[in-house]
């Protein structure tokens, strides 16, 4: 089982939100989710924390972590190149303007 998986299974056990785990962590609620979906890894110092809050006996940190997936870079996200026209539609030249 991978680490994401194990922690959120460990939380439900305990019936425990999120939010209660940021809060005995000292991160967000969104932060957790992260870590539950494997979008980001929590630090070495918080899955050993979290195992023991979770009192899991060492497995969470014996657990792969899962992989982080890639970027996609879309068309959307593509940088405008910044001219300084008036007509310019770069992020950074847009700011205030009407």
């Amino acid at each position: 089982m991978s680490r994401p998986e194990l922690m959120r299974q460990a939380r439900y056990r305990m019936h425990w939100t999120q939010q209660d785990v940021g809060r005995a962590v000292g991160r967000s609620h969104r932060q957790v989710s992260r870590w539950e979906r494997g979008t980001a890894q929590p630090p070495e110092h918080l899955v050993k924390l979290l195992d023991k809050l979770f009192d899991l006996g060492g497995r969470l940190i014996a657990a792969a972590p899962s992989r982080i997936p890639a970027t996609v870079y879309t068309p959307a996200m593509s940088v405008v190149p910044h001219t300084g026209l008036p007509n310019c539609d770069c992020g950074h030249c847009l700011i205030g303007r009407p």
